[in-house]
């Protein structure tokens, strides 16, 4: 808690998270590099093609069978082994993270650091896209975003889902908020 609470003022108010938001947030963050850690040195060469492809890429298990040229039974017992392997290698460090004894939090918690894994791998294609994959990067909710910045949790839906453009004093605050030029958000540059 004394870390958070270095990093932020301390305060609750519209710029800063709390301390123990950010130290949940960082949990995560850090789980995502671990998990990746994990795919690298823990799964064989095909399984870790197929956890890229799933978790990464969001392809269906029948497309990468697809291409890959195995039945969709072989590609989805190469994916169980492959998500059981990495829940292996990570519910320690889970169970320790969340202070829990039992193991029922860590399915949720690999499919949580996978979710910003990938959000962190895509940039997006539009500026909706680019603020969703910032957003899942740092493991924020809506609601959070919207106290720091003042735009409406559903306006931020709107434009993460690029149902609605964005208007100029909403993209400061972002660009602000996410630490990024409005070049990146608009442009992806």
């Amino acid at each position: 808690m004394e870390a958070a609470q270095a990093i932020c003022c301390g305060k609750c108010c519209r710029v800063c998270e709390t301390p123990a938001a950010y130290a949940w947030r960082k949990r995560d963050a850090d789980l995502s590099l671990l998990l990746e850690k994990a795919v690298a040195a823990e799964l064989t060469h095909t399984e870790r093609k197929i956890i890229e492809e799933y978790f990464y890429n969001s392809k269906k298990l029948v497309t990468i069978a697809s291409e890959r040229g195995i039945s969709s039974s072989a590609a989805g017992k190469t994916l169980e082994r492959a998500i059981g392997k990495l829940r292996d290698a990570l519910k320690y460090v889970i169970m320790y993270q969340r202070g829990v004894d039992n193991e029922s939090i860590v399915p949720a918690a690999v499919s949580r650091a996978a979710a910003i894994s990938r959000a962190s791998r895509y940039a997006g294609e539009s500026s909706g896209e680019r603020l969703l994959s910032l957003r899942m990067k740092e493991g924020l909710s809506r609601r959070i975003v919207s106290q720091a910045t003042g735009v409406s949790p559903g306006r931020l839906g709107y434009i993460e889902r690029g149902e609605q453009d964005i208007c100029g004093e909403e993209l400061l605050k972002l660009c602000e908020f996410y630490n990024v030029s409005t070049d990146y958000i608009m442009k992806g540059i």
